[in-house]
């Protein structure tokens, strides 16, 4: 499997077409590890993906607006659950309210935080594992 290497230019790329989500398969990169994120067997989130189908998503809009940008779903090309923060945990799910994320670009980064408690967002250790 490919490495995956997150660049300056992949970067920018990536940043410029944040407004136009509309069902792109995308990585979702964590800023402390520099990897994708991926889903792994029994519920769990890290930050050390590759490019396998587990830490690919399909975004998938949804009919909410958010003053700090999209509301989105995040679907795993692998077994199609959808990234989901439920009980302050960093999940998956079956693309409920606890799936839905507002995608806020801030600077040369994007915050992932909860549509329903803007105060969750996704974050990760140095190691992959999620921190809420």
């Amino acid at each position: 499997m490919a490495e995956f290497v997150l660049t300056p230019a992949i970067k920018d790329q990536a940043l410029r077409s944040i407004q136009e989500l509309r069902g792109e398969t995308v990585f979702i990169v964590s800023k402390q590890t520099a990897k994708p994120i991926r889903l792994g067997n029994g519920g769990n989130v890290t930050a050390n993906g590759g490019l396998g189908a587990n830490a690919r998503f399909r975004v998938r809009r949804t009919n909410h607006k958010h003053r700090h940008g999209p509301v989105v779903r995040f679907e795993c090309v692998a077994n199609g659950q959808f990234l989901a923060i439920k009980n302050g945990q960093l999940t998956f799910g079956g693309g409920g309210n606890h799936c839905e994320f507002i995608v806020e670009q801030k600077a040369k980064a994007v915050l992932l935080r909860k549509h329903h408690n803007p105060k969750a967002r996704i974050g990760f250790n140095p190691n992959g594992e999620c921190v809420m």
